[in-house]
């Protein structure tokens, strides 16, 4: 991909997608609970003074949904 800048590697993945469907479908409320562990990950993440806030944020929303 790199000596081929045409290639074009998709963001989505249907099977990320399925796997998360799957998980979601035992969570009562999804959208609460992925917010809620999404805070608290920030926040011990803030703690740590040498990782700019900026940072942190794209980590946060990088690994989870």
């Amino acid at each position: 991909m790199i000596d081929n800048p045409t290639i074009f590697r998709p963001i989505f993945s249907h099977s990320r997608q399925r796997l998360l469907d799957r998980v979601n479908s035992n969570i009562p409320n999804p959208y609460m609970f992925w917010n809620k562990l999404k805070s608290r990950a920030f926040v011990e993440l803030y703690k740590k003074k040498n990782i700019p806030t900026d940072i942190i944020y794209n980590i946060i929303t990088f690994t989870y949904l």
